[in-house]
């Protein structure tokens, strides 16, 4: 065989191992150069019940904001994670604490290129169509988001924490909401280098 065709061979073999890795779990994807847009956001709010309890203290700048009625994103990266065309989904991820226990808030958002895909969080995304639907699990609930739905589940824990004597209460909400499909090209991000 000469150098050509045995280049020609493992270019090709290389295409279908891609391919074929490519398209492991890509369920449900949705239309080229589009992605759906999901977010959480949880809300705790800490009363001290007993004792004498530390505050905790979050603080993260934002690392993305999303326009629902535009549908741009903006968002801070590492470098590295640079996005790319097979992206399908955008989980952004918040969290707001304040109260009796302390406060603060922290931001994330998660490019998906195939599914199911779990975070940790606990939230597991199941399937996005090509309207923009996401169908997820969240600690053993099924949720289905259609583009524009909002939902919001309230729960109430009473924690003994590592600190002696201290009981707090804990309000959560979880906030969900699925904004439906947009552009891709509406995606602008910045790259920094991060530690890792």
């Amino acid at each position: 065989m000469t150098p050509f065709r045995i280049t020609y061979a493992l270019l090709l073999l290389a295409v279908a191992f891609l391919l074929a890795a490519g398209c492991a779990g890509e369920a449900d994807s949705g239309p080229p150069g589009k992605y759906v847009y999901v977010e959480h956001v949880v809300e705790e709010k800490w009363t001290t019940l007993n004792g004498s309890c530390s505050p905790m203290v979050l603080f993260d700048g934002p690392t993305y904001s999303f326009d629902e009625r535009t549908g741009r994103l903006s968002t801070i990266m590492c470098r590295g994670d640079e996005l790319n065309a097979s992206l399908r989904l955008v989980y952004a991820g918040g969290y707001r604490g304040s109260g009796g226990g302390g406060g603060g808030a922290r931001t994330s958002l998660s490019p998906v290129y195939s599914v199911p895909r779990h975070f940790d969080d606990g939230v597991t995304i199941l399937s996005a169509d090509s309207v923009g639907s996401v169908r997820l699990e969240y600690h053993n609930t099924a949720i289905t988001l259609r583009p524009g739905e909002h939902r919001v589940f309230n729960t109430t824990r009473v924690i003994d924490t590592h600190e002696p004597g201290c009981t707090k209460e804990i309000n959560i909400t979880d906030n969900f909401s699925g904004a439906g499909l947009f552009d891709q090209q509406k995606i602008h991000a910045t790259y920094l280098k991060c530690l890792r």
